[in-house]
């Protein structure tokens, strides 16, 4: 588990770095690279894409308004099913008045914690990050005749 976490740190904390860094930076769309991409079709539709970017990019700098902060970065965020409770419950933290899991911004209920009466729904009926529910193809989607929140 802390091989987990600090994999997960660690690929968090590169991510950070390159939007720190500018890549996410659209007036520097031509450096994207897509060395590992073989294929020529998805090559050229990429470049394609990058083309109409520059294009739109220069048109907003034409008309001055290319300075925003939108378009030279992004917003990260991060999201995981809270699958181990004594490490959901570590971190989770009172901000204000309310509970929050620090370790995501946005939590899911996958299939192995989706038991309406089990721990896991009773942790995220304390937490107020926003949370989502994983439903796959062979799961029965029956509504819940309880509300659970």
């Amino acid at each position: 588990m802390i091989d987990a976490y600090f994999h997960s740190a660690a690929t968090l904390n590169y991510l950070r770095s390159l939007v720190n860094g500018g890549v996410a930076d659209l007036h520097k769309a031509e450096s994207w690279k897509l060395g590992a991409v073989l294929s020529n079709r998805v090559r050229e539709g990429y470049e394609q894409v990058v083309n109409r970017i520059l294009d739109s990019i220069s048109f907003l700098n034409t008309i001055g308004a290319d300075d925003s902060p939108s378009i030279k970065s992004v917003d990260l965020f991060s999201s995981h099913e809270g699958l181990l409770l004594n490490y959901e419950e570590a971190l989770t933290s009172k901000v204000g008045a309310k509970y929050y899991n620090l370790g995501a911004h946005f939590l899911w209920i996958g299939d192995r914690t989706r038991q309406i009466d089990g721990a896991h729904i009773e942790y995220f009926r304390g937490i107020s990050n926003p949370i989502g529910i994983k439903a796959v193809s062979y799961t029965h989607l029956t509504l819940p005749t309880k509300r659970i929140v």
